[in-house]
């Protein structure tokens, strides 16, 4: 039963869809011994996994435009320009 509400409360805050529905079924299951608590950790942890993708995906993009944005700002220099 905690397994379950854990769970629930996990996948409410990560905002996923059908969080009941999961919830319910790693609760029902892990009263199978053994078995029932490694394929609830196996629900929890695809939407976790995707999750740490994502992230990693978007820190890296974020690093390389901003890597991107001051490379040529910083290396081109302005024209000298002559004054008369």
């Amino acid at each position: 039963m905690i397994c379950g509400v854990v769970t629930f409360v996990v996948l409410l805050l990560l905002g996923m869809p059908y969080a009941a529905p999961l919830a319910l079924l790693v609760a029902v299951l892990d009263l199978i011994p053994l078995v029932g608590a490694t394929l609830g950790g196996a629900l929890l942890a695809i939407p976790v996994a995707e999750i740490i993708r994502i992230l990693v995906t978007e820190i890296l993009a974020y690093r390389r435009s901003r890597q991107e944005g001051s490379g040529p700002a910083a290396q081109s220099s302005a024209p000298p320009t002559t004054s008369e």
